[in-house]
């Protein structure tokens, strides 16, 4: 069990998957705790460092975030991983966490499971080597390559970073991750280490330990790596969109694709002899990409702009296509959202999700004999999303604006619904991130998590069993089989001497 929670936390927080990523702001209205006034607005609610739902009447709108087991963080322990200011959704979206009870301290901060050169800055004030002198502004102390804390009075603020066992690499043999002048915080957000106790040495370096992600399914050839980001994309975001970092080869992507991905992602991975020309000689990278091709100059006199492979999993019939972008998006983006793209037939949709993806993301996808009116002549996409439907205007003298059809997956009582969208969303949105979208019910949740999300499922679980042994409340009367204590709706731990079955979070409440 606790290996399992382990893991699963680990994945939730700092890796992403197609399934909607964890948020704080998933707190049941029973649970809320106020953090604002009535008539608040969404704005105001934010700034406070609280979350907003205005989905359901009668209930608190704007209450404090959750904080999970690996969030419980000591405010003076907090390795910083956003800005002042930033919202709860941001920080959660780089796979951080983020606790706003404590003010004039980090509210956006690591979890408690990330590697030691996330935290070269959590030093305890008594342990600090003062870097500069009485007055020093943040700014001069970073550009010295050192620490600046202000959080707690009388003691050093501007202070060296502490040097971990992964981190103490010679000189001589540092993989260069940063650039001249990088700050410290943004070397960590990188996910590498910085030590600026040498002058003229690179400062900011790879570990002695790469992650076993990048040693396995991130060991990807430079020129056979699918692109996941842009240049001079850190780390920390790289990482939240699920991809990986690997930056000791210069002048290649370093944001890019695990090897594990479906091929639906490495659409523009093409060998240079099997590329097909897509453009002209000189023809710019938006030039290229315009025309629904692939852009790749990274290798010298070979067709830099040629057509994508379309794999079997992207062979599906234009007709039968589920939306996964917008006009005028490219393969790059395209691609980044984990689709299939296929500019071959023209006033067809050419971004689109794979023959492989589950029923949810087909919900627009219905026969036009099937359609059900919602709509009426002359309605335009916009009009009819603001309804909650589905729009397709590529077949003449049909239903263009119709009902979307909800799969048995998507069959939820609006009560149990699970939130995954915001109040508005789009049914193509909503499906992008690979939810159910029903509008039949008014005053409900219309984008929700499906019965069949796996990942989702398993993590709300483990948050919800994520209680310290001493704090757990027995469920049931010596229950010794985890089938039984599942089918009361309780949480079973293995390992002994902790072994049994208890109430989880949701049903302390």
């Amino acid at each position: 069990m606790e290996i399992l929670s382990a893991s699963l936390l680990f994945l939730l927080l700092i890796h992403t998957s197609k399934s909607q990523k964890f948020t704080q702001c998933s707190v049941s209205p029973g649970d809320r705790i106020e953090c604002g006034f009535p008539g608040i607005s969404a704005k105001t609610c934010e700034d406070r460092g609280c979350c907003f739902d205005s989905s359901i009447a009668g209930v608190k709108w704007c209450f404090h975030p959750k904080v999970s087991p690996v969030c419980e963080v000591q405010p003076n322990q907090r390795a910083e991983c956003g800005y002042a200011g930033i919202s709860v959704k941001e920080c959660n979206s780089r796979g951080c966490c983020f606790d706003s009870r404590t003010p004039n301290v980090k509210w956006c901060f690591h979890a408690k499971e990330q590697a030691p050169q996330y935290t070269q800055c959590v030093v305890e004030p008594r342990e600090r080597s003062e870097c500069g002198f009485p007055g020093i502004s943040a700014k001069q102390c970073e550009d010295r390559g050192c620490c600046f804390d202000s959080s707690v009075p009388n003691v050093i603020w501007c202070f060296r970073p502490k040097v971990s066992p992964v981190c103490e690499v010679q000189p001589q043999r540092r993989a260069e991750c940063g650039y001249p002048g990088i700050t410290i915080a943004e070397c960590n957000s990188r996910g590498c280490c910085l030590d600026s106790r040498i002058p003229n040495v690179k400062w900011c370096f790879h570990s002695n330990e790469l992650s076993p992600q990048l040693n396995q399914v991130c060991e990807v050839h430079p020129y056979q790596r699918a692109e996941c980001g842009y240049p001079g994309i850190s780390a920390a975001e790289c990482n939240s969109r699920g991809c990986c970092f690997d930056s000791r080869t210069p002048n290649v992507k370093w944001c890019f694709h695990s090897g594990e991905q479906p091929p639906q992602y490495m659409q523009c991975v093409v060998e240079p002899q099997q590329r097909v020309e897509c453009g002209f000689a000189g023809i710019t990278a938006k030039q290229c990409e315009d025309r629904g091709c692939c852009f790749d100059s990274a290798i010298p006199d070979v067709k830099w702009c040629f057509h994508p492979k379309v794999n079997q999993v992207c062979e599906v019939q234009p007709n039968r296509r589920a939306e996964c972008g917008y006009a005028g998006i490219s393969i790059a983006e395209c691609n980044n959202r984990g689709c299939c793209f296929d500019s071959r037939t023209p006033n067809v949709k050419w971004c689109f999700h794979s023959s492989e993806h589950p029923p949810q993301y087909m919900q627009c996808v219905v026969e036009p004999q099937e359609r059900t009116e919602c709509g009426f002549a002359g309605i335009t996409a916009k009009q009819c999303e603001d309804r909650g439907c589905c729009f397709d205007s590529s077949i003449p003298n049909v239903k263009w604006c119709f009902r979307p059809k909800v799969s048995t997956q998507c069959e939820v009582q609006p009560q149990k619904r699970t939130e995954c969208g915001y109040p508005g969303i789009s049914i193509s949105e909503c499906n992008n991130r690979g939810c159910c979208f029903d509008s039949r019910t008014v005053n409900a949740k219309w984008c929700f998590h499906s019965e069949g999300d796996k990942l989702y499922n398993m993590t709300s679980k483990v948050i919800q069993c994520s209680i310290a042994p001493k704090e757990r409340k027995e469920c049931g009367s010596n229950v010794s089989s985890e089938a039984t204590c599942t089918a009361l709706g309780c949480c079973f731990s293995s390992p002994a001497p902790l072994e049994g079955c208890y109430l989880s979070n949701e049903s302390h409440h």
